[in-house]
């Protein structure tokens, strides 16, 4: 039986692309209110890089982590990653925290916008998975090994590699994977430490975002993951990131109704299956505050993460919950 873990909550922000100390402050602040976590997104939209972001938002902390959510795979090449996360958490006293995922496909617009900035393939949905898989591998074989090693898959052939410099959490910076359907939740389950699970409606096919839907519900993904982990269930964190702009998700207020209705239509579903999504956090602080409990006596949901935007009327929630 897996243990119940304190809840944590985080902050996803976009470092701007100019002002440091726009950028120092918040992260300051998130640290201030009580927040865990301070994470960046990995987009080659209007935003700073998120490797030298959270390395400045360490500098400008004391006891908040920070990390990404989530490094797009394609992008890097996973030795030269594995250097820089352990860099990462050596200049910061191990309190970095690397989420991995397998980069937006190109049947989203965003997988779109980043592979034509890039000129980067992003893959089919089977290659993105295969080469992430390769990259955790490699990442926590760089942060736990005393002597250099070689390392063979089918994507990547290293020989050789000196894993310098030494990361302090050990034996590795807890990984976030972050994703959604069968396959993804099963990597997941076997080589993560935090699994950020995607939210997505119980539909099958797209939704309005360009995101896919599998047909699962939460208790699906839930009992898959179980299933997968077995033994180390208990070890995994789980955590969902609530983040739709358009139809202010998350939101603390007394009227929630329109703005489930607006979800739903985001999400290609239906009210009634937007609001049983535990990403949905959209009600009174009461209220709101109560679904977190319930989620994690059903789900095992203990880390929150929640956008910039609502870290502010999120608080009181976050100082009431964290540590509990």
């Amino acid at each position: 039986m897996a243990r119940t873990r304190s809840f944590r909550f985080g902050v996803s922000a976009s470092a701007p692309p100019s002002g440091a100390k726009e950028w120092l402050d918040l992260a300051r602040k998130v640290e201030d209110l009580g927040y865990s976590t301070l994470l960046v997104a990995d987009h080659m939209s209007q935003q700073a890089s998120p490797l030298i972001a959270a390395a400045a938002a360490l500098t400008a902390t004391t006891t908040l982590r920070a990390g990404t959510q989530v490094l797009a795979n394609p992008f890097r090449n996973p030795a030269i990653l594995a250097k820089e996360i352990a860099s990462l958490d050596m200049l910061s006293d191990g309190r970095f925290e690397p989420g991995l995922g397998a980069g937006w496909p190109n049947s989203s617009p965003i997988g779109r916008s980043d592979s034509a900035q890039t000129g980067i393939d992003m893959g089919s949905s089977g290659e993105r998975v295969d080469r992430l898989i390769e990259t955790v591998q490699i990442v926590k074989r760089f942060c736990a090994s005393d002597e250099p090693f070689d390392f063979e898959g089918k994507h990547h052939r290293l020989k050789g590699v000196v894993p310098s410099p030494r990361a302090v959490q050990r034996p590795h910076p807890p990984i976030m994977v972050a994703g959604a359907g069968p396959r993804m939740m099963r990597l997941a389950a076997t080589e993560a430490d935090i699994i950020n699970i995607a939210p997505r409606p119980p539909i099958v096919g797209p939704t309005a975002r360009g995101s896919m839907g599998f047909g699962m519900t939460m208790a699906d993904e839930v009992e898959l993951i179980k299933t997968e982990a077995g033994a180390r269930y208990g070890d995994l964190e789980l955590c969902v990131f609530s983040n739709n702009p358009g139809a202010k998700n998350p939101s603390v207020t007394d009227d929630p109704d329109p703005l489930i209705e607006e979800l739903a239509r985001d999400l290609n579903s239906t009210p009634e299956e937007a609001l049983a999504m535990p990403a949905t956090l959209i009600g009174s602080a009461g209220a709101l505050t109560e679904r977190l409990q319930r989620d994690r006596e059903q789900y095992d949901i203990s880390y929150r993460i929640i956008p910039a935007y609502a870290m502010d009327e999120f608080a009181p929630i976050v100082a009431a919950l964290a540590g509990t």
